[in-house]
């Protein structure tokens, strides 16, 4: 059984570094399973971390073939989740990328402007994330927010772009444009899916990158994200499963490396893909199956088709949620919040959960999990 970690602070940009390669980022799809795994993390655990927050595109009404509602409406809610679930002064990054380019509220502001007017108004200290991929209006959303806030900004680089010989001067180009300095910063290289075969490559790229790229050095923090997860889990029979987490390899295989210049925060995308899957729920058969964050892998405890009552629909989270505190990598009922809703089911003390609860447990055991490696495996 492992033991929580204790307190140990983060460092808290005034007028340095903002954090260190001690320090986790991660990338949350922003939807009820994630936001509400965020707001049951103990203040130990918070102090870890800072969430890369993805607003997630308006649901689809596929009987009428258009979105289910209206762009304020999306939005109306995801200030005072954000609030309610990251409270207090400490920072957390904020990125409207998944939302249709162009689109603006009815009071014709841009989504990013309109959430990070809100939130700050409630005391978040949001940082807009920005790229190079994103669209004028983005972009003014972004310096508009900047100029206002004095926050500085976060700045996504992808893996073609890092790559690029122009990345540098694209780089510079739009810091001048949002009036931000290199020091204000906030730099995360996003390699997003990566597999067991492009750990080396991709660790070998981010460190060419760190020793060419000033920015990479004079940001006042610098984070290496990618994920691992699969798209979908149809490759998986009943039973037991194994997905490697490369993500994690890729981090610990760069920070071996001789002679870093840097060592970056890790940063994922926790228990999931780094695309927001398309499901239709006309033809969608969902299975039972809940994910597990251990050492190297993540375990896949799948079950059957939830619509089938032969095979126990929804009551199969039971069985499911026993093997997991039968096996020998599970950390215990008291080593997160997930853990302790994993056990009670299991025990048939509580129900068998939704799909929103199989989000929430297992993406709050994952956080908790990945804080207590980089605590207890990172050197300082």
């Amino acid at each position: 059984m492992r033991t929580p970690i204790m307190a140990r602070g983060w460092l808290k940009f005034e007028g340095g570094r903002m954090f260190d390669h001690r320090h986790y980022v991660p990338t949350l799809k922003w939807k009820k399973g994630e936001y509400c795994a965020l707001q049951a993390l103990p203040p130990e655990v918070r102090a870890r971390i800072t969430p890369l927050v993805e607003v997630v595109p308006i649901p689809w009404d596929w009987n009428n073939d258009c979105p289910s509602k209206t762009l304020d409406a999306h939005l109306a809610n995801v200030p005072g989740q954000i609030v309610n679930s990251w409270e207090g002064g400490a920072p957390i990054f904020i990125d409207c990328v998944l939302l249709e380019p162009g689109v603006a509220t009815e009071g014709g502001r841009h989504p990013l402007e309109e959430l990070m007017q809100l939130t700050t108004d409630n005391g978040v200290w949001g940082i807009p994330v920005t790229g190079f991929d994103r669209d004028a209006p983005y972009q003014a959303a972004v310096r508009s927010t900047v100029i206002r806030d004095g926050r500085g900004v976060c700045l996504r680089i992808g893996r073609d772009d890092m790559l690029a010989p122009s990345v540098g001067r694209a780089v510079s180009d739009l810091l001048d444009y949002l009036a931000v300095p290199e020091a204000a910063v906030d730099l995360v290289l996003d390699f997003r899916s990566v597999g067991v075969a492009d750990v080396a490559l991709c660790a070998g790229a981010v460190f060419q990158f760190l020793i060419s790229q000033p920015i990479a050095t004079r940001a006042r923090s610098l984070v290496l994200l990618s994920g691992a997860f699969p798209e979908n889990l149809s490759g998986f029979t009943p039973g037991l499963g194994f997905v490697p987490r490369s993500d994690w390899a890729l981090w610990t295989a760069l920070l071996s490396l001789p002679e870093l210049p840097r060592r970056p925060s890790f940063g994922d995308y926790g228990i999931g893909h780094p695309d927001v899957p398309e499901i239709d729920p006309r033809t969608m058969r969902m299975s039972a199956n809940i994910r597990y964050t251990t050492d190297d892998n993540w375990l896949i405890f799948r079950g059957r088709w939830l619509g089938d009552p032969r095979h126990g629909g929804y009551g199969q989270y039971h069985d499911l949620a026993q093997e997991i505190v039968d096996h020998p990598a599970y950390c215990g009922a008291t080593f997160s919040e997930g853990d302790d809703f994993i056990n009670r089911v299991a025990s048939r003390a509580s129900g068998p959960g939704n799909q929103t609860n199989w989000r929430q447990a297992p993406t709050n055991h994952h956080i908790h999990f990945v804080v207590n490696e980089i605590a207890t495996k990172v050197a300082p």
